[in-house]
């Protein structure tokens, strides 16, 4: 049995997902890639993360992704080719071509919104909103707070959580991040829409209610189990329901009714007067975002369409509140110009604006995009035209028959806003340009990115795993930084993430470029294989002279722990002044370097040739390239003697088979002077 894990996500600058992976292949067996010069996968990934978390502190002039990938050990290498297989747009434009699967359609530079949440400007100030909910005790989500100090150890040992005879996580820090979680998806619900943050408010008022009502009435009942009504689509809290659902029955007899009435009504204060401004705009049609959005549209289709008669567009948002919202309040205006509207969630049935099309999940797709669905278009009156959905459409689904993303929502993580776009980022498409517009909040992005680094940081105040796992969040949503470079990035173009100069993806791990690019060449040119080990070639550096050596290292048993991936052979770059450029630990580099002095080049240079026969007397006097041979094979000894040296410090000990080896435990296979 064979089988193939797909991944979508173009940026992981954790390794968490890559060492899950091997663990489901392995079956978590630590020495299961020992045959392959791995001992132990864990020690590997260990000493890889270091280095990953050392790159992530450094700072913006020092954060270099050539320098991590020249610290990350060799084995790490060698574990990704023998286990991954990475393919970027680019990747598949250099090395596949596009005449037979058609080319990827032009991005167009992307439009950025930033309304403000009310029209008349007053209510629903973005920041002041959210420091009102900074002060929300969320008493409701924290009733252990509350229970009178006689039964506290009764409750404690009673929901506690244990493993292996050990208290691992007390009920009090559930409803700690229970609380904090809720107040971080508040903050994410005003964000996509006043629709979707005044039916998270209304909900949690209604709860506050009921809690009032049931110390009021002083009545002998428990207090009511979490109903997970606050768990629709797109809350943070959705993935993690199992932790936080905690159905738990306290005796409202037991409880310090006063205080816990005291900050159920501060709560309740602060929850009416917020809400009420949620109603003002809604009723009174004070919507900007919105407004924004219906105009945007109404231009797409109207004035500035990207393709000809194309008047698709797809709308995407986190929550399924505001897919809801934005297909009543869409639908009615696009009718007006003869357009079909419909919405697909990952929690309610899809809807359609046209009895013509049958409500399902498939058929809404196909009548939206059938081209790239069926193969076969639709008439006019068959097909969708606006498509408002959830991320349950995100990835995985060709919907390249329309040429405009619209994000309602940003969702914090720029990854997320390219997987959207590439519903029809697609190859092949029938759009010749495509467009990404965004709807940014009503400030500053490094304003807006570190308001929502303090609200999460009073979420994650307390360690909520005793296994020592990161973050609930994913690794690239903890880094600032990184976030505010590649959504202002956003504004002016559509990027590749794994292109990003400061992220880190697969393809920046494997050699699958170089090995493909070299695989089609050995096909062009067979004969290759029948040159003679030792040749030399002459080409025109354009900054640094010197000498390119490949060696074969002639001894098998011999084998080192290196950070060379293609031992037993070794590539090193030595300048005429006997200086390495780039190390057989820099292999990746030295190949780039490689490939771009040599790339399109069938014909020797003949100039560059005579002048090199000239100056060796026909290659008979080759005393100074014999020298920087020699010092070539003596830095290869003292790499593979450090890299022996630090292996007593990552526990695999000291152990350096190299020592004692001379230039005649070398093979010379070919060397590449640069002139």
């Amino acid at each position: 049995t064979k089988v193939l894990l797909l991944s979508a996500t173009p940026v992981n600058n954790s390794l968490n997902d890559l060492r899950n992976q091997i663990s489901i292949i392995t079956a978590d067996k630590d020495d299961a890639f020992e045959a392959s010069g791995i001992s132990s996968i864990a020690n590997l990934l260990r000493l890889t993360s270091q280095q990953l978390n050392m790159w992530e502190k450094e700072s913006d002039g020092q954060r270099d992704k050539t320098t991590l990938l020249n610290r990350l050990p060799g084995n790490f290498y060698r574990l990704l080719e023998l286990m991954t297989i990475s393919r970027s747009r680019k990747h598949i434009t250099r090395f596949y071509g596009t005449r037979d699967v058609g080319k990827f359609p032009h991005r167009l530079k992307p439009d950025t919104h930033t309304p403000h949440i009310d029209v008349k400007k007053r209510l629903l100030n973005f920041k002041d909103t959210n420091l009102r909910l900074e002060e929300l005790i969320l008493a409701v989500y924290m009733p252990m707070s509350y229970i009178k100090p006689e039964y506290r150890s009764m409750y404690r040992e009673r929901f506690q959580t244990r493993y292996n005879n050990k208290v691992i996580f007390s009920h009090e820090d559930r409803e700690f991040i229970t609380a904090k979680m809720h107040r971080f998806n508040l903050f994410k619900r005003l964000d996509s829409s006043v629709f979707a943050f005044g039916e998270t408010i209304r909900r949690l008022k209604e709860r506050i209610e009921n809690y009032i009502f049931l110390l009021e009435e002083n009545l002998d009942k428990d207090l009511p189990e979490d109903t997970g009504e606050m768990t629709e689509e797109g809350d943070f809290l959705e993935n993690d329901a199992p932790a936080l659902d905690y159905k738990y029955s306290i005796k409202v007899n037991h409880l310090n009714k006063q205080a816990f009435l005291t900050d159920l009504a501060f709560d309740k204060i602060v929850l009416d007067d917020i809400y009420s401004q949620v109603q003002a705009i809604l009723q009174e049609n004070r919507d900007n975002k919105l407004a924004t959005l219906v105009h945007t549209v109404q231009q797409k289709i109207e004035h500035t369409p990207y393709n000809s008669g194309n008047r698709k567009v797809l709308i995407f948002t986190a929550f399924s509140d505001t897919a809801r919202y934005l297909y009543d309040a869409l639908t009615p205006a696009m009718k007006k110009n003869n357009l079909v509207t419909a919405m697909i969630t990952g929690s309610d049935k899809p809807r359609v604006s046209s009895r013509r099309i049958e409500p399902g999940f498939d058929t809404v797709l196909c009548a939206f995009s059938p081209r790239s669905k069926i193969k076969t278009p639709l008439p006019a009156d068959g097909q969708v035209d606006i498509l408002i959905g959830t991320d349950c459409i995100s990835e995985g689904q060709n919907l390249q028959d329309c040429d405009c993303v619209i994000n309602y929502d940003i969702q914090w993580n720029p990854v997320t806003l390219i997987q959207r776009f590439g519903r029809i980022d697609r190859i092949g498409s029938i759009n010749k340009d495509i467009k990404m517009i965004n709807f940014f909040p009503d400030m500053a992005l490094n304003e807006y990115l570190s308001l929502e680094k303090r609200v999460k940081s009073k979420m994650v105040s307390a360690n909520i795993s005793a296994s020592g796992n990161e973050d609930v969040l994913s690794p690239e949503m903890n880094d600032i930084r990184f976030r505010t470079r590649q959504l202002e990035k956003l504004k002016d173009e559509v990027i590749d993430i794994d292109d990003a100069r400061d992220s880190i993806s697969l393809t920046d791990l494997n050699m699958n470029e170089y090995l493909f690019e070299l695989a089609q060449y050995l096909k062009k040119a067979p004969d290759i294989k029948t040159i003679p080990r030792g040749i030399y070639s002459v080409t025109r550096g354009e900054e640094v002279s010197g000498v390119i050596f490949c060696f074969k290292h002639l001894d098998d048993a011999a084998k080192p722990d290196n950070d060379s991936t293609l031992y037993p052979y070794y590539l090193i770059f030595m300048d005429k002044e006997g200086t390495v450029r780039y190390g057989s630990t820099q292999t990746r580099n030295l190949l780039k370097h490689f490939r771009k002095l040599c790339y399109g080049m069938d014909q020797p240079i003949q100039p560059l040739v005579e002048h090199f026969l000239a100056e060796t007397n026909d290659a008979r006097d080759m005393q100074f390239y014999s020298n920087l041979l020699t010092q070539a094979v003596r830095a290869i000894q003292n790499e593979e003697d450090q890299a022996s040296e630090q292996g007593v410090f990552d526990f695999s000990g000291y152990n350096n088979p190299f020592a004692g080896t001379t230039l005649d435990d070398f093979e010379l296979i070919s060397f590449m002077v640069v002139k």
